[in-house]
C-alpha cells in the first residue's frame, strides 16, 4: 500500500523538477507521519494506564478511544471554523500539545488512582473530561494541515492521508516494543517528542502566508 501511494504521488508530480518535488513531498510526508505516530502512541499509553481503573482491557479501550475520538471531533470542528486563524500559530499549537502530553504523563497515574472505587458511570464521565483538552488539541493539526496542503496542491491530499494511516500502524508497533523495554510512560514521552518534531516541521511548512509561496512551485 505504501509503495502504491508513493508511486501514485510520483506520477502526479513527474512534471516538477526533482528539487521542487522533494521540497514539496518529503517535509509534508514527515509532518503527517509524525501526527499519526504521536496520536496512536499517546492513545495506547493512556489506554494501558487506565486498564487498572476499569478492570478489563476492552472496557479501557472503548472508553479511551471513544473519548479521544469525540474530543478530536471537537478539535476538528474548531479547525474547520477557524483554520485561517489557526494556521498562523499552528507550530505553537502543536508544540503546546507536546508539552500538555508531558503533563499528562506526570498526572495520569494520580488521576487513575482517584478514579478507583467510583461507579462506572462516574469513571467514564471523568475520563472523558480529563481527556477532552488533550483530544481536542490532537484533533486540530491533521485537518488544518490537510486544508493548507489542499489549497496549494489538492492531489497530494490522498497521499498524505494514507501516510498518516500507515504511520498509526507503525506507531502502534513501536509503542508496544518501547513499552516492553521502558514502560508506557516512555511511550507518552515519545508521543510528545513526535509532536515537538511536527511543530518544527509546521514552522517551515506553514508560514503566515504559505499558500502564495506554494503556487509558483506548482505552476
Amino acid at each position: 500500500m505504501a509503495g502504491i501511494l508513493i508511486l501514485d504521488a510520483k506520477g502526479k508530480y513527474s512534471g516538477l523538477s526533482k528539487k521542487k518535488y522533494s521540497k514539496l513531498l518529503w517535509p509534508n510526508t514527515f509532518f503527517f507521519m509524525g501526527l499519526g505516530m504521536g496520536y496512536i502512541m499517546i492513545e495506547l499509553a493512556i489506554m494501558q494506564k487506565l486498564i487498572l481503573v476499569y478492570g478489563h482491557p476492552s472496557i479501557a479501550q472503548a472508553v479511551v478511544v471513544t473519548s479521544l475520538l469525540l474530543a478530536s471531533g471537537v478539535g476538528s470542528s474548531l479547525s474547520n471554523l477557524l483554520w485561517r486563524r489557526i494556521r498562523t500559530f499552528l507550530p505553537q499549537l502543536v508544540a503546546s500539545l507536546g508539552l500538555i502530553t508531558l503533563a499528562y504523563a506526570v498526572f495520569l497515574p494520580q488521576m487513575a488512582q482517584s478514579l478507583l472505587g467510583m461507579t462506572l458511570v462516574k469513571q467514564i464521565g471523568l475520563t472523558f473530561l480529563f481527556l477532552l483538552p488533550l483530544g481536542a488539541l490532537m484533533g486540530i493539526p491533521f485537518p488544518t494541515g490537510l486544508r493548507l496542503i489542499g489549497e496549494g496542491s489538492s492531489s497530494l491530499t490522498p497521499f498524505l492521508w494514507g501516510i498518516n494511516g500507515i504511520a498509526t500502524v507503525i506507531g502502534s508497533v513501536l509503542a508496544i516494543i518501547l513499552a516492553l523495554t521502558d514502560g508506557f510512560t516512555m511511550v507518552l514521552i515519545v508521543g510528545a517528542i513526535c509532536y515537538f518534531i511536527v511543530s518544527l516541521l509546521a514552522s517551515s511548512l506553514f508560514s503566515p502566508d504559505p499558500l502564495q509561496k506554494r503556487k509558483p512551485i506548482l505552476q
